[in-house]
């Protein structure tokens, strides 16, 4: 997420995560990164990874004002139950993915997260509105809206559409239109003139492939 997140028009911004779970995404700006030869925030835990297969991502620094969850069900991270069911949801084999699961958990523990129960659709105007006048704002989604239904895709979209005349808005959205024939999730960006598929990337994220 972070590549599409760096093409937003502003470095400063609050964050607000559509189907959140325990808010990992959250946390984006604290994470170490790695695609190919080229890193961002050496030293950060845990070390995300990612095969360059296309155009080099753009890198650039951000500051996250606040962050916001919005599930119907949200997962404390710092609750020993709710960590273990989420370590329940990783394939036995896949020892690594334990491995950053359970850093990022502990460093996510310790973040200033403001998380939403409830419909999407109806909390994220609240969301919106509760934020200081004027400040941008990144509204992101992964393996979220393929859940909706298009009139509930229509309903997110307005109501987006309706707040970007009291802030700017940066959209970014991954594998929301998921064909399970695919072996990828496209990435997807908006920031008001349309959406615009930039690039895909493995629903892992072992690998991501920009286009620009």
């Amino acid at each position: 997420l972070l590549p599409m997140v760096s093409m937003a028009e502003f470095r400063a911004f609050h964050l607000i995560d559509v189907g959140t779970s325990a808010g990992l995404n959250l946390g984006l700006d604290r994470y170490g990164y790695r695609y190919g030869d080229q890193e961002w925030n050496p030293g950060g835990e845990p070390l995300l990874q990612a095969e360059s297969r296309g155009v080099a991502p753009e890198l650039v620094e951000v500051q996250v004002l606040s962050r916001t969850g919005l599930d119907l069900h949200p997962i404390n991270p710092a609750d020993e139950s709710d960590r273990r069911w989420l370590d329940a949801l990783i394939w036995p084999e896949h020892v690594e993915r334990r491995a950053r699961l359970r850093t990022a958990l502990d460093m996510v523990a310790s973040l200033d997260i403001d998380l939403v129960a409830g419909d999407a659709l109806e909390t994220l105007p609240d969301a919106l509105d509760g934020l200081p006048v004027g400040e941008p704002a990144v509204v992101m989604s992964s393996f979220t809206l393929n859940q909706f239904d298009a009139a509930q895709r229509g309903r997110l979209d307005s109501i987006v559409s309706g707040a970007r005349s009291a802030r700017r808005i940066h959209r970014v959205s991954m594998g929301e239109l998921l064909d399970e024939s695919d072996g990828w999730a496209d990435l997807v960006v908006d920031d008001g003139n349309g959406a615009l598929t930039v690039g895909r990337a493995h629903p892992h994220g072992e690998w991501i492939e920009l286009y620009r």
